[in-house]
């Protein structure tokens, strides 16, 4: 096998048209991810509302100890397709630029030179669906406080309360989280070759 540093210009060039192509591939699957996102969530609200009221109340119970952990479990799957997709955007990027270093003038831009491309981690779409999703969430988790005090039966509502405050806690650090993330730039192989 040869080393990056014996591979021609044309040939660094096909590589990274490769994983230029496979970046992009995965991410229009964390578009889809994130986009399915805040209507699953909201679905999800509407559906706990909806069966915990006509649920006898030991199943409520249970139904409302769980709901918090899928709404965490919601939350920071959505945060991680967004850290992911902020991966995708700023590698292809870094491609477009070598590329366009290899070939000694412009052929790739888009993602390289974008007005926004620095404006919101995991770009516009990504930031407002953690952003949307997180506020979903809290929402979620208030009306399980609601509907917890309405009767909590055996379990202390106190218990309760701090349980679902850490939930809230880690779902409205999320989209900070989400703010401060920043990519981390890999070493260059291709140094050699230019």
């Amino acid at each position: 096998m040869r080393s990056p540093e014996t591979l021609s210009k044309r040939e660094c060039i096909e590589v990274l048209v490769e994983e230029y192509r496979s970046l992009n591939a995965l991410l229009l699957f964390r578009l889809s991810a994130l986009d399915r996102r805040l209507p699953a969530s909201v679905g999800f609200m509407a559906a706990a509302v909806a069966a915990t009221l006509s649920l006898p109340i030991e199943s409520r119970i249970a139904v409302l100890i769980l709901t918090p952990s899928a709404v965490l479990w919601m939350v920071r799957t959505t945060i991680q397709h967004a850290m992911a997709k902020e991966d995708h955007l700023r590698r292809i990027a870094e491609i477009e630029v070598l590329i366009n270093e290899l070939a000694g003038r412009d052929l790739l831009a888009f993602q390289s030179q974008h007005p926004n491309r620095a404006a919101a981690t995991a770009g516009r779409s990504g930031t407002a669906t953690v952003i949307a999703t997180a506020a979903g969430a809290v929402l979620l988790l208030v009306l399980c406080l609601v509907l917890f005090s309405l009767d909590t039966g055996p379990f202390p509502y106190g218990l309760y309360l701090g349980y679902v405050g850490l939930i809230a806690a880690d779902v409205v650090l999320g989209p900070m989280r989400l703010s401060r993330y920043s990519y981390a730039k890999r070493p260059k192989f291709l140094e050699a070759s230019r």
